[in-house]
């Protein structure tokens, strides 16, 4: 049922925001360098297949194709990974579309996303044609489930670097039953996934591509993130460079945070996270926000974790519509991800940054067995009265481990950057 009601939610969400997709530059006049992986196995019919060749071709003819324009580059995987082209062979609009009239239909059953993306890794380089001076734009269409090895490694990492987003377009009802929370795990951001539940979606999800492209998508986040690594408040009574720690941030993204203080709340966690160094013997950083769901964040922990991307994200978390807060779904979205990989990181610890505490299930049990099983401490921020601070405590071991910024959120950062330091946890 619960299935049933999140497709029927998407399904309505996707017609809903297909139909209100403006343009905020004119697709003639970008200069971008599109790469498309493109699933082309079972999971899509050959009609689903055709409709995505013309997405490619209007797409071609949208825009302004040249090597002082926009350019594409296209690859195909199913059971093998096929390329169309380098970008510097396909800037001319014939060598384009005729290269996307090529394109062939496998119908197999794999879908061997990494492959492609490691095609991708060797091709897409600046001697072959990728311009610094571009907007750099991959898109990954899928229609179910990846196969083979995991796209989600130490590579992906690098793409993310090297792009200036991924996007991820989900064709069908199997992307969305069975792909989902990878689908917005690879895309990183929620708001990088296009849901098409059919193929008369597509034609939107064209325009939502080129809008991604424009020169004023994908900036710098209106909460400022720190350009250099920033001196720690003096009060905090170690220096921030001994902590070797796994922290897990468990951000409230609900309606019961006004939009004013969400972004200082925003600002607040990018200033304790941003003086710490990053890596395998210093911090990493997970993140997943709750509201009525529990979103899981891809911010390359334990994998090379790059602090530009890692502030960025941060810096572009949105609220949700609903109040509702998700924590023990969050706490095993934490364990089976991360937690169960068992990295050798000697300190762990969750930091919930809490304005309800409207728990849609009690979340002592799985945080106390979560403690148990590896070690697991905890800290929470009362960010508004509607957190209650009994079950904080309960859920932290102690009073001690809750900070109520509800009078002092000024100080949230330095609190947090202490407990690390001083590890005088309650638990």
């Amino acid at each position: 049922m619960r299935f049933l009601a999140l497709f029927s939610a998407l399904a309505s969400v996707i017609y809903g925001t297909s139909v209100c997709v403006n343009q905020n530059c004119a697709p003639k006049n970008l200069v971008a360098d599109f790469v498309f992986l493109i699933d082309v196995s079972e999971a899509l019919s050959q009609d689903d297949f055709n409709a995505v060749q013309q997405l490619l071709l209007n797409m071609s003819t949208s825009l302004t194709i040249g090597p002082t324009a926009s350019q594409m580059a296209i690859y195909t995987y199913a059971t093998r990974v096929r390329s169309a082209g380098l970008l510097k062979d396909l800037n001319t609009l014939s060598a384009l579309q005729q290269a996307i009239g090529g394109l062939q239909y496998d119908a197999t059953e794999d879908r061997v996303l990494q492959q492609a993306i490691s095609q991708e890794e060797t091709d897409v380089t600046a001697a072959n044609g990728f311009r610094a001076n571009a907007k750099k734009v991959l898109v990954i269409i899928e229609g179910d489930e990846f196969t083979g090895q995991s796209p989600f490694n130490r590579q992906l990492d690098t793409v993310r670097a090297k792009f200036d987003m991924i996007l991820v377009v989900g064709v069908g009802e199997q992307a969305i039953r069975n792909n989902y929370e990878n689908t917005k795990k690879l895309a990183g951001d929620k708001t990088d996934v296009f849901w098409a539940y059919n193929t008369d979606h597509l034609p939107y999800a064209q325009l939502w591509i080129q809008n991604n492209a424009c020169a004023n998508s994908h900036v710098p986040p209106t909460t400022p993130m720190p350009t250099t690594v920033p001196t720690p408040n003096p009060s905090v009574p170690c220096p921030v460079t001994t902590p070797n720690f796994d922290v897990y941030l468990i951000v409230d993204t609900s309606t019961s945070i006004t939009p004013t203080d969400f972004s200082t709340l925003k600002q607040q966690i990018l200033s304790f996270v941003s003086v710490y160094p990053l890596g395998d013997s210093n911090v990493n950083f997970g993140l997943v926000t709750i509201s009525l769901d529990a979103q899981l964040y891809y911010t390359g922990f334990h994998a090379n974790q790059n602090r530009k991307q890692l502030l960025s994200t941060l810096g572009y978390l949105t609220q949700d519509a609903s109040n509702g807060q998700t924590l023990a779904l969050a706490l095993r979205a934490i364990n089976s991800t991360f937690l169960v990989q068992n990295y050798p990181t000697p300190n762990k610890l969750v930091v919930y940054l809490s304005g309800n505490t409207n728990f849609d299930q009690d979340p002592t049990a799985l945080s106390q067995s979560i403690a148990s099983t590896y070690g697991v401490h905890f800290v929470a921020v009362k960010w508004n009265a509607g957190a209650d601070t009994t079950k904080l405590s309960t859920l932290t071991g102690g009073a001690n481990c809750v900070f109520d910024a509800t009078t002092k959120r000024d100080q949230t950062a330095t609190w947090l950057q202490t407990q690390l330091c001083t590890k005088q946890f309650c638990r």
